[in-house]
């Protein structure tokens, strides 16, 4: 899914893209991967995971208030060392320990493009 999004983030051709993604984005909001719900513990797509800035593609897809909900959710997950947790399952230690900061770094790149990071 996130090569599909790239592909429609870079794509010479704005306008067909644009026309494109309007039938496409429908399709992708009935996945069954797809959670609203900010607070979702399964392992799900969420609006972030599509739009992770404010002009990303998709973005036109959440209203505000749902990406405020999950832009609040996601900076609630901050742990105590200033990490953020996995979402996913861990089947060896060395995945949490990789996963996590790999995870850290995009919670941290999405909080800021929003603007939910100080100065």
């Amino acid at each position: 899914m996130r090569s599909v999004l790239t592909f429609f983030e870079y794509v010479p051709d704005r306008a067909r893209a644009a026309s494109v993604f309007e039938e496409f984005g429908k399709r992708m909001l009935q996945l069954g991967d797809l959670s609203l719900d900010p607070d979702e513990p399964r392992e799900v797509l969420k609006p972030l995971n599509f739009a992770p800035t404010p002009s990303s593609i998709a973005r036109s897809l959440f209203a505000e208030e749902v990406i405020d909900a999950h832009l609040d959710a996601l900076a609630r997950l901050q742990q105590p060392d200033g990490g953020w947790p996995i979402t996913y399952f861990v089947w060896t230690p060395a995945t949490e320990l990789e996963g996590r900061s790999w995870r850290t770094i995009e919670a941290l790149c999405i909080l800021r493009s929003y603007g939910r990071l100080g100065n």
